[in-house]
C-alpha cells in the first residue's frame, strides 16, 4: 500500500510538473525592450487572450505596492485608462474600483467595475482583479465588458531595493476586434503601461 501511494505521489508530481511546462511553452515571446518582456497566448476553447509583462525595478516593495494599489493614480500611468476611482472600500486589502478605457473612434469607450484583493505572503506580493461586470449600473455612451476579464500584478523582491513586477491580463476580445485594436490592449498597452509606471517609481 505504501509502496502504491508513492507511485500515485510520483505521478501526480510528474504531471503536474508537465502540465505547468506545456503552459509555459504556450506563451509565445512578442516583445523586449528596454528591460520589458512581453508574452501572449491564446486559449482556444474560450478564445480568451491572455498577456504576461514583465520587468525589474530599483525600489522597494512596498513602495512598488503603494503605487500599483493606488487606483487614482491609474489614469496617469495605466495605457488607454482615462477614468480611475474607488468605489468601494472593504479593508485594507480589498476593495472596488471602477476604469474607464479610452478605445480609438469609431468604437466607444470600455468600461469595468473590478474586485481588487493584495494576497501577502513570506515570498511575494499578488494583487488580483477580477471584473464584475454587473456591480454598478452601465452609463451611457460608454460600453461595459460583460465577458471575463482578470488582472493580476505580482511583486518579487529579488533585494531590499530590487523588485520584480509581473503584469498579466486576461479576456476575451469576441471574434469581431480587429487585431490592431487586440495589440492595443495587450503588447502596446501593456508596454507602455510598464514604461510610465518605471517613471512614476
Amino acid at each position: 500500500m505504501k509502496n502504491f501511494i508513492n507511485l500515485l505521489i510520483l505521478i501526480l508530481f510528474f504531471f503536474s510538473f508537465n502540465l505547468i511546462k506545456a503552459q509555459d511553452i504556450n506563451w509565445n515571446l512578442r516583445k523586449n525592450s528596454n528591460g520589458i518582456t512581453i508574452h501572449t497566448r491564446k486559449i482556444e476553447k474560450t478564445g480568451i487572450v491572455e498577456f504576461k509583462a514583465e520587468m525589474i525595478v530599483n525600489k522597494t516593495i512596498d513602495s512598488v505596492l503603494n503605487i500599483v494599489t493606488n487606483t487614482e493614480s491609474y489614469t496617469q500611468w495605466m495605457s488607454n485608462v482615462i477614468v480611475s476611482k474607488t468605489l468601494k472600500i472593504i479593508n485594507e486589502n480589498e476593495k472596488y474600483i471602477y476604469l474607464v478605457s479610452e478605445v480609438p473612434w469609431p468604437l466607444k469607450n470600455r468600461d469595468m467595475p473590478f474586485y481588487q484583493k493584495i494576497i501577502k505572503s513570506k515570498k511575494i506580493i499578488k494583487i488580483t482583479l477580477a471584473g464584475i461586470s454587473n456591480y454598478t449600473p452601465p452609463i451611457e455612451g460608454i460600453k461595459r465588458i460583460t465577458k471575463k476579464l482578470t488582472g493580476l500584478w505580482i511583486l518579487i523582491p529579488i533585494s531590499d531595493k530590487q523588485v520584480k513586477i509581473i503584469y498579466q491580463s486576461s479576456f476575451y476580445p469576441g471574434p469581431t476586434m480587429p487585431n490592431w485594436i487586440l495589440r492595443l490592449f495587450t503588447v502596446d498597452g501593456a508596454y507602455k503601461t510598464l514604461i510610465e509606471l518605471r517613471k512614476l517609481i
